[in-house]
């Protein structure tokens, strides 16, 4: 008697966590696309807001104009990074895979980083072993995400080198593309590795933390990998600087 009641017990709760677990996943998505819905709303006044200041510019070039348009290009940038984690984190975030040009992506990510890489005094070093090869990405998304990895190497590195290193290896014993991001900065501590991919989450001392950011872009860097069947590693040491590696499936036009 007392195992059936206590067996009638657990199925009770049973259900009663199944509800709740169906209740939270609905709250989340709501939470999501709420996300998703303002920060596309956000976007469309800030828009106007970049454009009026740089058709002032156009006229009278005023250091406060143009502090006016960065902002304004830099709250952009984190409301697009917000959009896009919302559309991951609700399942909406879609993939578009092509064939591109291993060196064009290269050299289009080298082209657009390497200001950033020279403010900090950096020098930027690329080694493309793929050559002539063709590779299956989704272009915008990839970029996005090699671009988000050597964007922080940049930014947490000072007077020292940024290196993109694209080559053949194995993973998880299937040919693969590794695209390595190398910076010589202070390095990442172990108990922060764990939480690096995280959402809203950014790890270092305070001092680095005012750098700014979202702390979504590893985050959402990680999801679109995912969705392009790879994935990010990142090998870290503190004093001794960071990999992040971005590894792909190898195509067969590669």
């Amino acid at each position: 008697m007392q195992l059936r009641q206590t067996r009638g017990e657990l199925l009770v709760k049973q259900e009663e966590l199944g509800a709740a677990l169906q209740a939270a996943h609905t709250a989340g998505r709501a939470k999501s696309e709420f996300r998703a819905n303002m920060s596309h709303e956000l976007r469309t006044p800030l828009n106007a807001v970049i454009g009026y200041s740089e058709m002032l510019l156009e006229d009278e070039p005023k250091p406060e104009l143009r502090y006016i348009e960065s902002s304004g290009y830099h709250l952009l940038e984190l409301i697009t990074t917000i959009l896009d984690f919302s559309k991951a984190d609700a399942g909406k975030l879609q993939v578009t895979m092509k064939p591109v040009a291993a060196d064009l992506i290269v050299g289009d990510v080298s082209a657009t980083i390497a200001p950033l890489a020279a403010k900090g005094g950096n020098r930027l070093k690329v080694r493309n072993a793929l050559a002539s090869a063709t590779v299956q990405v989704d272009p915008l998304r990839f970029k996005q995400s090699l671009l988000n990895l050597l964007s922080n190497a940049c930014k947490f590195t000072d007077y020292g080198t940024v290196t993109i290193d694209v080559h053949r290896g194995e993973r998880r014993g299937a040919p693969a593309v590794a695209w390595q991001v190398k910076d010589t900065g202070p390095g990442i501590a172990a108990e922060d590795l764990r939480r690096l991919f995280k959402p809203f989450s950014q790890v270092g001392e305070p001092s680095t933390q005012q750098i700014g950011g979202t702390g979504l872009g590893l985050a959402l860097s990680a999801e679109l990998c995912r969705l392009m069947g790879g994935e990010i590693a990142v090998e870290s040491e503190v004093g001794a600087g960071s990999t992040f590696t971005i590894w792909l499936p190898e195509s067969p036009e590669s």
